[in-house]
């Protein structure tokens, strides 16, 4: 996992185990699709709270690769500044002509 970068906001993210889908750690450690309900950290303190439940939720096996990714959050709204992050955040899938199907995973469309 990362650390946080001294002026930064974070959200962290991961890959949901029983389905696969990208998720975002909410408040209360609730795990959801959503990014505009991610938590969002400012400091070293938050950023190392969402890396530790990131890290138990990975060791509980709820979800696999936990990191956090860089954020701006406003107007309720939580944008991830890596283009990379804003396709996983949309949802969609990172292979070309895929359609994501959350009961079987990626299949090539026809």
């Amino acid at each position: 996992m990362q650390k946080g970068a001294k002026g930064k906001s974070r959200a962290m993210t991961a890959n949901r185990l029983r389905d696969g889908l990208t998720v975002f750690l909410a408040d209360g450690g609730e795990w959801v699709t959503e990014i505009d309900r991610a938590a969002v950290a400012t400091d070293a303190d938050g950023m190392a709270a969402l890396e530790k439940q990131g890290a138990d939720a990975e060791a509980a096996q709820h979800v696999v690769g936990a990191y956090l990714i860089d954020v701006e959050a406003a107007d309720g709204h939580v944008r991830p500044l890596r283009n990379r992050e804003q396709i996983r955040a949309a949802g969609g899938p990172t292979v070309p002509g895929a359609v994501a199907d959350p009961g079987a995973g990626y299949a090539q469309s026809a």
